[in-house]
C-alpha cells in the first residue's frame, strides 16, 4: 500500500494524476479514504491500486451491483458502471451466469506512472 501525505496545493485530481496517471479517479480515492469533507495539510491517506484489467465474476443468489462494486472498488459508487458494462442484466435473475467487472484504470497510464515512481524513488 501505498501512502500520501497531503502537501500545500495537493488535491485529490492532482494526487490522482501523480499515481494513476488519470485525474479521473479522485473519487476512487476519496471513497477509498472515507473522505467526506476537504482534505488538509499534514493529512496521510492511502492509495489504492485500481483494477486496471477486466475480471469475470459468477453471479451468486441475491446478488447486488452494489455489493459487487463494493468487493471490487471498495464503495458501491461504481455500481452502476458495472451494471451497464453488463447490459443491465438482472443479476436476481441470472444466478451462475459470468459477468465482466470493467477496470477503473487504464492500464498504460497506470503502468507509465507507475515507472515513473520507481524512476523517482
Amino acid at each position: 500500500m501505498i501512502y500520501h501525505i497531503i502537501k500545500k496545493n495537493d488535491t485529490l485530481q492532482r494526487i490522482s494524476s501523480y499515481y494513476y496517471g488519470d485525474w479521473s479517479l479522485d473519487s476512487f480515492i476519496r471513497d477509498y479514504n472515507k473522505i467526506q469533507d476537504d482534505i488538509h495539510l499534514g493529512q496521510s491517506i492511502q492509495i489504492p491500486i485500481p483494477l486496471y484489467q477486466e475480471q469475470e465474476y459468477i453471479v451468486q443468489g441475491f446478488e447486488s451491483y452494489q455489493r459487487i462494486s463494493l468487493a471490487y472498488y471498495y464503495t458501491e459508487h461504481y455500481s452502476e458502471k458495472i451494471r451497464s458494462y453488463n447490459e443491465d442484466l438482472i443479476l436476481s435473475e441470472n444466478a451462475g451466469v459470468t459477468i465482466i467487472i470493467p477496470p477503473l484504470a487504464n492500464y498504460k497510464k497506470l503502468k507509465k506512472a507507475f515507472d515513473r515512481l520507481r524512476g523517482e524513488a
